[in-house]
């Protein structure tokens, strides 16, 4: 099973080196689709002065099982 993981910049600067754990968003999705429609939706919004959001966005891929285990887990489990 893979996750697509969504962390964007919300304060502007872009500076990947000022993003914490504790605020930086981190969205989790299914597939790339999902994740990508949630971009386009952020891209749609605005900010206080009616300017579209300029943030910076960081995707990754991560493979927590692979179909092997999972059907190994899932024969473990029953």
């Amino acid at each position: 099973m893979k996750l697509y993981l969504l962390y964007y910049d919300t304060d502007g600067s872009g500076a990947r080196e000022e993003w914490s754990v504790f605020y930086t968003p981190c969205e989790i999705f299914l597939t790339p689709e999902q994740r990508q429609a949630r971009i386009d939706f952020i891209k749609k919004q605005v900010d206080e002065d009616g300017d579209p959001v300029d943030y910076v966005y960081e995707l990754q891929e991560h493979e927590v099982m692979t179909d092997a285990q999972i059907t190994q887990w899932d024969q473990d489990g029953s």
